[in-house]
């Protein structure tokens, strides 16, 4: 490493008074603000923070929601129609479980899930199911 040079003569001062900040407004004071006005004020400003935060929030849900079950389609989960004889609805669970624990989902985003890859009878059962608790 090699060694550091010393800096010569006196570094220079910077006046405060003098600089300005980029891009500063100037504020006009419009004389006393009460503490009712300064209540409100900060209140109506809690609330629009308040509101940003939970569009945020709804908005990273939904993308949360829509890459769950992107994933979920790219596993390639079998479906359920209920119709054939052939079909063995606890083949279909199995099924299912194993790909819910790669996954890592809730037991309420499993139900989801596997309610969206039930089809025809299947389908109008569970939709009658839900209906009635």
């Amino acid at each position: 490493m090699p060694p550091r040079r010393a800096v010569k003569g006196r570094p220079a001062r910077r006046n405060v008074e003098e600089q300005e900040l980029p891009n500063a407004h100037e504020v006009q004071p419009q004389g006393e603000v009460t503490n009712v006005e300064f209540r409100e004020a900060i209140r109506t400003l809690s609330q629009v923070v308040t509101n940003q935060a939970v569009q945020q929030r709804g908005a990273r849900q939904e993308e949360a929601d829509t890459s769950r079950i992107h994933e979920f389609l790219r596993m390639n989960p079998p479906s359920f129609t209920g119709s054939s004889t052939s079909e063995d609805p606890e083949n279909f669970v199995d099924k299912l479980k194993k790909v819910f624990d790669v996954i890592h989902v809730t037991d309420t985003v499993r139900i989801e899930l596997a309610a969206y890859q039930m089809k025809n009878v299947a389908r109008t059962w569970f939709d009658q199911w839900k209906g009635v608790e």
